[in-house]
């Protein structure tokens, strides 16, 4: 299990050093986000974590988007830790769908850059009932995070780090400061 952390850890620095500059993350021609919303979407929302370990709180921070780009309203938190990385992610991601759908939005393309917890849910994206769920640590998370997002038909993209700047400083910023739950409207 350690192993496998430290792999997806590799991975998504190895995303993140592409999209600083080390090596130049060059998307293909004409790629922006939203190319990577599906074509029902009237929405996509940035989504992230910002987690440094077991023994500190993590952050969690969403962009929501109309599909044009415009961007409509934020939120972000501090949360309790997590064990990994991955179940911040799974917490940011089911924390961004609770409030969204309480708040009357559907058709959305919810969009991170945890490779491991978009590969999961895309599978029910491509029509499996129930997606094989490799990480026993997640599996109640995904589950609930499914249950929310099929009757408001939201689905699952994944975007290397690069793509969601936003989320990711809201994330960190709210992690940082220890920031209680926030919802703010763009104007």
């Amino acid at each position: 299990m350690a192993f496998m952390e430290k792999q997806h850890w590799e991975e998504a620095i190895n995303v993140e050093m592409q999209c600083s500059g080390i090596t130049p993350f060059v998307p293909p021609p004409n790629k922006n986000l939203n190319d990577l919303t599906e074509d029902n979407s009237a929405y996509f929302c940035l989504v992230d974590a910002s987690w440094v370990s077991t023994s500190h709180r993590a952050g969690i921070g969403w962009s929501l988007h109309s599909k044009e780009g415009i961007q409509l309203l934020v939120g972000s938190a501090s949360i309790p830790s997590t064990q990994t990385a991955l179940q911040a992610e799974a917490m940011a991601l089911l924390m961004a769908v609770q409030h969204l759908q309480a708040l009357g939005y559907t058709h959305i393309t919810l969009v991170g850059d945890c490779k491991v917890l978009y590969e999961i849910l895309q599978q029910h994206n491509r029509g499996f009932q129930r997606p094989a769920i490799s990480h026993a640590s997640i599996a109640t998370l995904i589950q609930d995070i499914l249950a929310l997002a099929i009757p408001v038909s939201f689905c699952f993209q994944y975007a290397p780090r690069c793509f969601l700047q936003e989320a990711d400083k809201l994330a960190k910023t709210a992690r940082q400061h220890g920031t209680e739950y926030c919802i703010k409207w763009i104007l």
